[in-house]
């Protein structure tokens, strides 16, 4: 099976959960990233090969041997048996028809109780090479995981000496490069503002999924600071100033270095207030997020004496991604002042108050039935029993349609036009999964109602936080690079559509999750 051909269920996994196999795909999209040898030959990943090739068989065992006869397989004692390399061997003929000695296999021995196997096919202008690997098995999702760094040195490991080489043409971030806080090893933990810097040099050893040689780049980048350009990668400009733009940003804002904006603005109106007499060169200490999926904020920022506020980085073309927790946690520690500027928030907005209260009381598999149950979409009673049974037994469509006597929820749910899965026959799929992710959808619709109202609800909140947005800049020239601008924004203005989404947690292949908001940068409510 090629690569190219598998579902797009299983591309979407490889969006998360990317390897070298994301590079493949990549690649046959037409912009992937490619290896160069050290004569300059530079080859492309064009496919991937995973064996056992039958979605849902997870590795390589002995099986009973049905076709062959006993005494043809040298069995004199039962049925015959197929190894799992003689298993490999005719999948391997079948589909790319070379033996298994064509093929330069890396990092160690099949292991003994059965095996996977992933093939990465590399092409150049003169030559193709099979690259090979076994694993103890697949994952849950059928999927095999070679990380491009450890792709590289197994390679070179086994005689083919290769390194990555970005795609030239490449204008969003390398994927295979993370340049986050949590990437670099500083996250979690309150670090001097002027200590930035040394934190990170002591870090180098550690730093994930960073290539050796921007290792040094990344911490002169930020020990530099306002002090003139480095040597960098300019295929990696986008990593800088989105990924390590968060590490540069509170540095940048305490210095005063190339800020713009609502710098003095926010000083006044958010330091000030907070602390009488507090400066941003009195910011003294940052701390980055250790949970970068969940939160809003990016670092925070404090002074000597304990104030507090975050900061939002982000690149030039800005955005703020959240989760509904950072809403409720402003409204909480925010909720007179949000009242003393708009005087009917409460009011106005008590609909969308109750939602995020029973978000805030909710588990992940009776979130989205509960709120179905606010919005009169089903009684209490036949939620509570469909969670049960979708939490105990999500493949039992017999129980998921007796929850109501009449099986009317189920279908409404499981026959919903706005979500349709493309592999009913992916080896994670449930029914009970399929249904509540429809019912998802249709509760997040039901609350969008009108988006106008839902963005001006969402807007508010934000705008009353404590904390700024800072869109940085990157500036490449040649192999030079440094930070450029720092553009200050406050109060956080979020010119876009706010809504209620599903984000990624409610799929016909997975247990149900937790509702949040996405933020629609330059689109207009519809209502």
């Amino acid at each position: 099976m090629r690569f190219v051909e598998f579902r797009d269920v299983e591309k979407a996994i490889f969006e998360s959960n990317r390897g070298v196999l994301g590079a493949v795909l990549d690649n046959q999209g037409g912009g992937g990233d490619i290896f160069v040898t050290p004569d300059g030959i530079e080859y492309a990943p064009v496919n991937g090969y995973k064996f056992p090739t039958q979605q849902g068989v997870k590795r390589y065992e002995p099986i009973q041997d049905d076709e062959t006869p006993s005494e043809e397989n040298g069995s004199t004692t039962g049925p015959a048996i197929k190894t799992p390399d003689e298993q490999f061997e005719t999948e391997l003929n079948e589909i790319l028809k070379i033996n298994p000695n064509n093929i330069t296999w890396c990092g160690g021995q099949k292991p003994s109780t059965g095996w996977a196997a992933l093939i990465v096919e590399l092409q150049s202008s003169q030559n193709i090479i099979y690259v090979g690997k076994y694993f103890k098995t697949k994952d849950a999702s059928d999927h095999i995981f070679w990380q491009m760094s450890k792709f590289t040195a197994d390679c070179t490991a086994a005689g083919i000496n290769i390194s990555l080489k970005p795609n030239a043409k490449r204008t969003g971030t390398v994927g295979s490069v993370a340049m986050f806080p949590t990437n670099l090893k500083i996250e979690g933990s309150r670090i001097p503002v002027d200590a930035v810097g040394n934190t990170l040099r002591s870090q180098m050893a550690n730093f994930d999924k960073v290539p050796e040689e921007e290792k040094e780049t990344i911490v002169q980048l930020i020990e530099n600071l306002g002090k003139g350009s480095v040597p960098i990668n300019p295929q990696l400009k986008a990593n800088y100033e989105v990924q390590l733009g968060e590490t540069a940003a509170p540095v940048a804002l305490q210095r005063g270095f190339g800020v713009s904006g609502n710098y003095q603005d926010a000083q006044e109106k958010l330091l000030n207030v907070l602390e009488p007499g507090l400066t941003w060169a009195k910011m003294n200490s940052v701390e980055f997020p250790q949970d970068v999926a969940e939160k809003l904020i990016d670092s925070y920022m404090y002074s000597a004496k304990g104030t507090k506020i975050g900061v939002s980085s982000k690149d030039k073309k800005g955005g703020a991604p959240a989760s509904i927790k950072s809403i409720i946690e402003t409204i909480d520690a925010k909720r007179a002042q949000i009242v003393d500027r708009v005087p009917d928030f409460e009011t106005r907005f008590k609909d969308y108050l109750r939602y995020l209260d029973i978000i805030n009381q909710s588990s992940g598999k009776n979130m989205v039935l509960n709120l179905a149950v606010d919005l009169g979409m089903v009684n209490e009673d036949v939620a509570r029993k469909f969670a049960d049974v979708v939490a105990k037994e999500p493949n039992n469509v017999e129980a998921l349609r007796s929850v109501d006597g009449t099986g009317k929820f189920y279908s409404m749910c499981i026959n919903y036009d706005g979500y349709k899965p493309k592999d009913l026959s992916h080896p994670m799929y449930a029914p009970g999964y399929h249904a509540i992710a429809s019912l998802s959808r249709m509760v997040c619709n039901r609350m969008n109602e009108p988006q106008s109202e839902v963005y001006a609800f969402f807007s508010t909140v934000l705008e009353s936080s404590n904390m700024i947005q800072v869109k940085t800049a990157f500036k490449a020239s040649g192999d030079q690079g440094e930070f450029n601008g720092f553009q200050v924004i406050y109060p956080p203005v979020f010119d876009g559509l706010i809504l209620f989404d599903t984000g990624s947690y409610y799929y016909a292949t997975a247990k149900p999750g937790v509702l949040t908001f996405k933020f629609f940068p330059g689109k207009r409510p519809a209502s």
